[in-house]
Parts: C-alpha cells; structure tokens; sequence
C-alpha cells in the first residue's frame, strides 16, 4: 500500500525548513519529518531538502515505525515520541489536501504496529518517559517552572504535578499558554512577565533568554532537555545543579550492549511488519488509493 510513500528526515541542528509544497511536515526539538507522495511532485523539487535523509516506499515505512517506536531517539525505548506523532497527524491538527486521508491511514497503520512493537520488545525494559526521569531527578514541594509550550511540554506536566510542586508554563505562543491553563488549571506566563526567582526549571524547548540563567536563586535546579545546546559554565552558580541533555541519559540509560541487542530485535521485527504491509499491495495494486486526484 506505501510503493509511493516518501520521507524526508533530519536531526540536524540546522534543519528547520518551514513548509513544502506537496509534503505534509513534522518537527520535534529532536528531529524534522516531511512526509508525501512521489507521484505528485518530482523529486529534483524537493531542492530545499537536499541536505535530508530520503527515504521511499516500504523502506519509509519502516523508517517512520522506527521513528515512533522510539528506538530512534536518544532516549532508547521513550514514549514521548509516539504521543508526538498521534497528535501532530490527528485530523484537527492537518490542513485539508489531497494526502489528508493517506496520512490518517497512514498513521493508523504505523500506531498499530508500534503497539504491537512496544509490546513485544519494550514494555518493562525501554518503556520511559522525559516526563518520568524529570519527576526521578526533582524534589517535591519545589516551585517549578518549564519553558516551553510544545508537545514535549505537555507530554511531562502529568508526571511533574506530582509530589505537590507548584508548576509554571513559560512560553512565547499565547494559544498554547491559553490551552495549557485551560487543560491543567496552571499558572503560564509570557517570558516576559517570568521572574524566576525560586524556581527549577525544565528547559523544553530551543528558545532560553540569555539573562534567565543569573537571575536563578542558589539550590536551583536546571534540567535541559535540548539536545544540542548545554549551558555554558560561567553562567552557571556553583550551587546551581545542571543536568544536560546528555548528563540525563547517562543518568537513566540501560548499558549500550543491551540497547543494541534489543535494538537489532526490534529492527528485524519491524523487517517482519513492514514486509506483511507491502504483501498488501497484491489486493491493492494502485496504491494511496484514496488520492482521488491520480484516478
């Protein structure tokens, strides 16, 4: 059923792209994802993703379950991702087009097969959040304050409302501040009107005002979850605790000779699944069928 489908994919730094005519876009703080057909748009242009790894037909499929499955991440085995993707392809959150329908479908069949993934491989040995390592690695009755409105700030919040601590959402998009006090009844503030004083802070999204860091009091603690930035020491206080990116995965993450076994399991496995999606296309040989504007 997927002959057709093609991904671009990155996790450069510098890969944030905006739209593209003919591909639907996905982007996390870890990794941008177009997505489409190669039948509607030759690829010579895609120009502006020339720098992007390129995948087609059931190989893109496979790519994109990996990607979701979270074996992909940096963070082996984590579930944030999964949340991402539902809610990025939901049909509310996708403009009308003539891929709308394939890319529901599409996402269908990939959040099945990740189920059955999760199940068979990760459940009880991957299975870990950013949200729970935050609510592991924080105190309780802190106030807190995480900077940053996307899905991976929503993702957290369940977890980080435990253990009494008073949460803050800091962000510049005034429709998502709206959305987060609505849902979760918090306080949210523009960064303009946060004084930090008192607080942690989870670091949630690429944006970090420059003068934030000194005005954090002493016994304060910075989680960043940024993949590529760490904060650099002479802004630090010597009795603020700092945990980058990578001191967090080295905190948390089982040995990589294990990750790597489970890792190849989960590959083969996927080989398996993929290969019995592409068998479907013997009962459906014209493929998307449903873009109407190929018949």
């Amino acid at each position: 059923m997927w002959a057709s489908l093609i991904i671009f994919h990155s996790n450069n730094f510098n890969r944030f792209k905006g739209s593209v005519e003919g591909l639907v876009d996905w982007h996390t703080c870890m990794r941008s994802v177009y997505i489409g057909d190669n039948r509607l748009t030759p690829m010579s242009a895609y120009y502006s993703l020339s720098d992007y790894e390129v995948f087609t037909g059931y190989k893109a499929y496979s790519v994109l379950l990996e990607i979701v499955s979270g074996i992909r991440s940096k963070l082996f085995g984590e579930s944030e991702i999964q949340f991402q993707f539902n809610e990025r392809f939901s049909k509310e959150n996708l403009l009308y087009s003539p891929l709308t329908e394939s890319i529901l479908k599409l996402k269908n069949h990939i959040l099945e097969h990740v189920k059955q993934i999760r199940s068979e491989y990760i459940k009880g040995k991957g299975r870990l959040t950013y949200g729970g390592i935050a609510d592991s690695l924080l105190p309780g009755n802190i106030n807190l304050a995480i900077l940053g409105t996307g899905q991976l700030a929503e993702s957290m919040i369940v977890h980080l409302l435990k253990k009494n601590r008073k949460l803050t959402i800091v962000g510049r998009n005034t429709e998502r501040l709206n959305f987060f006090r609505k849902k979760f009844n918090i306080l949210t503030l523009n960064y303009s009107n946060f004084q930090p004083s008192f607080h942690s802070i989870i670091i949630a999204n690429p944006y970090l005002p420059e003068n934030l860091i000194p005005q954090l009091t002493e016994n304060s603690i910075i989680l960043d979850f940024r993949a590529d930035e760490i904060i650099k020491n002479d802004l630090l206080s010597n009795k603020i605790l700092y945990f980058s990116f990578q001191n967090i995965l080295n905190k948390i993450q089982a040995t990589k000779e294990n990750e790597e076994i489970l890792k190849s399991q989960i590959i083969n496995r996927i080989l398996e699944l993929t290969e019995e999606r592409e068998n479907e296309v013997l009962q459906n040989p014209n493929g998307w069928e449903d873009i109407n504007w190929m018949a």
